[in-house]
Order: structure tokens, then sequence, then C-alpha cells
């Protein structure tokens, strides 16, 4: 990822379409499935920072993963991030903490070491979601056409009747790419609810820190407007390996209480 954003190797883009959006995914094979790959990252070195299970380079690995995470380029990235950093002030009363100064400064060094730079990507970047802002509307920048997609499903009878009870709605011919909306068309009210037991199920442990109610809102909000969760297998496999870490932390707490 970083030779592709320094040598700007095009086999390494994230968009290999768009020359006007900018984003390196390096090695890994879809952008999408990787942004939720970092995100899961960025929430497993915050548990270790939060419940101070970390040794000292935990603090450098979070930035390092946050850092690479904005070469990706994607929105799901650009979302997840501001919502991370209201829980970070809010909650953990981050204002407070000196690493927050540290980290503006070391950011803000970065930034005008690198301004002409970043300020003609970050530009070019805003430029191109204004101009679909201009053209469609709001729903259509914010969400990459998605909306869009929806609509077009539905105007084109894509999707019947009956598909919105029972699903079955070819994702080969049309996909909304919105995580919850492709999987009540493609399985319907049933197999979503289903689905999402599942989770429940996954989760089913006594959370006893707002850390865990963050993860399961950011997650939810971000995979709403992707569809990684539901085309990847890799993404909730990996989504139950940490939350089996988090389980396992939360069984030893309780006993040691």
């Amino acid at each position: 990822m970083i030779f592709g954003y320094i040598f700007e190797i095009q086999v390494f883009r994230t968009y290999f379409l768009n020359e006007i959006r900018v984003g390196y995914k390096g090695i890994y094979s879809n952008s999408g499935q990787t942004s939720i790959y970092f995100i899961l990252m960025l929430m497993y070195y915050a548990h270790q920072l939060i419940f101070k299970l970390f040794n000292k380079w935990n603090l450098i690995k979070f930035f390092i993963v946050a850092l690479f995470s904005l070469l990706i380029g994607t929105k799901t990235i650009f979302f997840f991030l501001p919502l991370f950093l209201v829980y970070y002030l809010v909650f953990l009363k981050g204002y407070k903490k000196k690493y927050t100064f540290i980290g503006v400064l070391l950011i803000s060094l970065l930034y005008i070491s690198n301004y002409r730079a970043l300020n003609d990507k970050v530009f070019g970047q805003v430029s191109y979601f204004y101009q679909i802002y201009l053209e469609s509307g709001f729903l259509s920048s914010f969400t990459s056409y998605r909306n869009d997609l929806f609509l077009d499903i539905v105007k084109n009878n894509v999707a019947h009747f009956v598909n919105y009870l029972i699903g079955g709605v070819d994702f080969s011919v049309k996909r909304s790419e919105m995580a919850f909306i492709d999987l009540w068309l493609f399985f319907g009210p049933i197999g979503l609810y289903l689905y999402l037991y599942f989770y429940k199920v996954l989760f089913n442990f006594k959370f006893t820190h707002h850390f865990y109610w963050f993860i399961i809102l950011s997650l939810s909000l971000t995979i709403f407007f992707a569809d990684e969760f539901v085309l990847n297998a890799n993404v909730p496999i990996l989504l139950f390996l940490i939350s089996s870490y988090f389980y396992l932390h939360e069984t030893r707490n309780s006993k040691s209480e």
C-alpha cells in the first residue's frame, strides 16, 4: 500500500476505473473487504488500549493501522474513523489525555510536510463527491449511487413482490451493495432475521463496557452502506475470532470479580 501510494502503482490502486478517486489497497483483492479488515484491526487494538492489555508498542500499532487505513481511500473508512473519533473524545474522555495532543501534533506535522500532495488528493476527492451531489443529490453522493441501484431494482422489477417476502433476487443480475437491503432481497425477512440472530448469539455475553456497544452500533451503521459481510466469508470469520477474544476477556474478568 505504501509503495502503491509513493510510486502511484496502478495495480495496487483501489479504483482502477476512476482516476479522480485516490486509494491504494496493496495486494488485498478487494477494497471493501480490506476496509472492514482494517476497522476490525482498529477495534482489536482499541480494546487492548482501553482495557490496558497492551505493551508499549500497541499504541504505535494502532496509529499505524489508522494511517494505513486512510491509504485505502474508501468511504467506509472515512465514515468509520469520525465515528471512532467522536466515541474516543466523548465516551473515553480523549480530550483530557496527553496522547490526543501528541496525535494532533504528529498529524499536523505530517500534513504540513506533505501539504501540496495531500491537498491535491483531498480536494480531488471532495470535488468528485460534490459533483455527484450537484448532479444526483445528497443520497447518491453519500451512498456512491447505492440508493439509485436499489431504486433501479424496484423500478425494473428485478425483484418481484414475492421476493420482498421470501427473497430470491439474483445478485448476478443486480444488487444494491447495501448489506441489510441485499440480505432482505436475497433471503427475505425471515432469512434476514435468522442472519442477524446469528450475530446476536455471537455477541451473547455480558457487556461490562460501552466499547462493546460502540462495536455493534458502529459496525451496523458502517456495513449498512457496504456489502462485504454478505459477499465475503472471510469478514464474518474474522469478526467471529475477534468476538471470541472479547468473550474470553470478559469471561476472565467476571471470574476474577
